[in-house]
């Protein structure tokens, strides 16, 4: 009997237990426009929006909202899988088993939530769903590409990461690494808030155990000078996901 290593390809599972909803095709010119952004921003997430923002501002209607953000979406998606293949040519087997069951309870929180705000229409963005998924799958892009790269030895996963967590302002005597716990500490007692008005135990549970399986991945891969690299992973993901969680609970209780 031949023992197999038991370990996952990343970019099977992603697409195993990637969502049903039918993907936008992607126009060059959205991609090419998500693309010279980073190249003369250098920030990452300042780039995430400007195709939806440039189309939208061009309609009225609810469902062509929806649709310009699932245009935005899919090049999201596209930079998210071709991170995800990098892994899958560069990463040890544990690595890509961490990275899949990661992705898979991404997955399953974000389509637990998302789908609920065309549901609910709390006018996030006024594109629905679709811009749920789409602030969410901007940012898990742009953690993995920080992790691909540092795979590669094209960069370092701690300064990548700092960029798209933002400066900390140190206390006297704070360590950068005290510094990002304490900001993360501040999301997640906002999170907790948040979560307070909201019956989301198995979308949070699922959530957690994603955000946890990639960013302690940053730990071990690349701890950095400062050794903050995980605690900014987790706090791009806190933030984005707590600031869809706030939006999704001002709905409910509107309605």
């Amino acid at each position: 009997m031949i023992c197999r290593p038991r370990y996952f390809r990343i970019f099977a599972i992603y697409l195993l237990f990637a969502p049903a909803f039918a993907a936008a095709q992607i126009a060059t010119a959205d991609r090419t426009a998500i693309t010279q952004c980073f190249a003369q921003d250098k920030k990452g997430e300042a780039c995430i929006g400007i195709v939806f923002d440039s189309c939208y501002t061009r309609r009225s209607d609810l469902e062509d909202a929806k649709a310009c953000a699932g245009r935005e979406l899919a090049v999201w998606d596209e930079f998210l899988q071709a991170s995800l293949k990098t892994m899958d040519a560069n990463s040890p087997p544990a690595v890509r088993t961490a990275v899949a069951e990661a992705q898979s309870n991404w997955l399953k929180s974000r389509e637990s939530v998302c789908p609920t705000f065309d549901s609910v229409d709390p006018g996030m963005g006024v594109g629905g769903a679709n811009y749920c998924r789409l602030q969410e799958t901007s940012r898990r892009a742009l953690i993995l590409e920080c992790l691909s790269a540092s795979l590669e030895k094209k960069g370092r996963a701690e300064a990548c990461l700092a960029i798209l967590a933002g400066p900390c302002e140190l206390a006297r005597n704070e360590s950068p690494k005290a510094c990002a716990a304490r900001k993360l500490a501040g999301l997640e007692k906002s999170l907790r808030a948040t979560l307070k008005g909201l019956n989301m135990l198995e979308e949070q549970s699922n959530w957690l155990k994603s955000r946890e399986g990639l960013c302690s991945l940053f730990d071990m891969i690349d701890p950095g000078m400062y050794r903050v690299g995980g605690a900014d992973c987790r706090l791009v993901e806190t933030r984005v996901w707590e600031s869809i969680l706030e939006k999704l609970s001002e709905a409910v209780h509107e309605h």
